[in-house]
């Protein structure tokens, strides 16, 4: 929600925010699908050890 607000302000460092913040969230949200497949594959090949 927070970065709506941001993007539509009429402040032009408010949207270099918004864009910032948009990119850490989606860096995160992919950093968490890599981890749970690997530990998805990991316990998978272990034998779910």
């Amino acid at each position: 929600m927070q970065i709506f607000n941001y993007a539509v302000s009429p402040y032009e460092d408010w949207h270099q925010k918004a864009w910032s913040a948009a990119l850490v969230l989606l860096l995160l949200v992919g950093l968490l699908n890599l981890g749970a497949r690997y530990a998805l594959r990991r316990s998978a090949a272990g034998g779910g050890t």
